[in-house]
């Protein structure tokens, strides 16, 4: 069985997906629940044939993977209690609320710890988690930015403006292409280093094409060759 991916252009977006090539004797198509778009064919059937059948699919497939990526897009914890899970950086962690005279929030030993002095008050919690998670998501984009930025100069990108981070439930990022802003969205909080690298790669490659055509995927590959792969991780969270 042979697999591989690819990206389709259409007239209201682009679509990547996994080709999978085996005895079947229609042309299949379907979308996992992390949102992957995954088609089986013979390898009897012409690649065009198959990125012209996926092409006409476009409408279904980016609402369908559009309503998955916002239904996992959901900031943990919700509910503030010792022990719930939580994702950082890519890290399965558990929840701990720790009585102490100082409020502090550190990752310890698998444990994401909020340290405050009454431990039932939430709104404490909340604030203190997210005071965390804002300040470690500027951290993590800062380093991608300076890893990455050098690497988009050298192919005469635009230099960005500002770069911030704030809420967002839609978007792991946005670019806007006028004002040259780049912001980040704090759910990154729950990705990996190198799949934050992505997001902040995926923006800056807006400063040069403002959309998602097959220009900007060779754009984004002559920084990121590996970057198909790191989008199709993100849909994992």
């Amino acid at each position: 069985m042979d697999v591989s991916t690819r990206i389709v252009t259409s007239e209201i977006g682009t679509i990547t997906y996994s080709l999978v090539r085996k005895r079947v004797r229609n042309v299949n198509l379907r979308v996992r629940s992390n949102g992957q778009v995954v088609v089986s064919a013979s390898p009897r059937v012409s690649i065009s044939f198959i990125d012209n059948f996926v092409a006409s699919k476009a409408p279904g497939l980016l609402e369908k993977t559009r309503k998955t990526a916002l239904s996992k897009m959901k900031m943990i914890p919700i509910n503030f209690t010792d022990g719930e899970p939580v994702t950082c950086f890519g890290e399965k962690l558990e929840l701990r609320i720790v009585s102490s005279d100082k409020d502090d929030v550190n990752v310890e030993d698998g444990y994401l710890i909020i340290y405050q002095r009454d431990i039932n008050d939430i709104g404490k919690s909340k604030r203190l988690f997210e005071r965390f998670v804002r300040e470690q998501v500027k951290l993590a984009t800062s380093r991608a930015v300076q890893k990455y930025l050098p690497l988009f100069e050298s192919i005469s990108c635009p230099a960005p403006s500002s770069f911030s981070v704030r809420k967002m439930t839609t978007r792991w990022g946005t670019c806007h292409t006028k004002s040259k802003r780049i912001t980040f969205s704090l759910m990154l909080f729950r990705t990996p280093q190198f799949l934050i690298e992505y997001v902040v790669a995926h923006e800056l490659t807006h400063l040069i094409v403002p959309n998602h055509s097959k220009t900007f995927y060779d754009v984004l590959g002559k920084v990121m060759p590996d970057c198909i792969e790191r989008r199709s991780a993100l849909r994992g969270y």
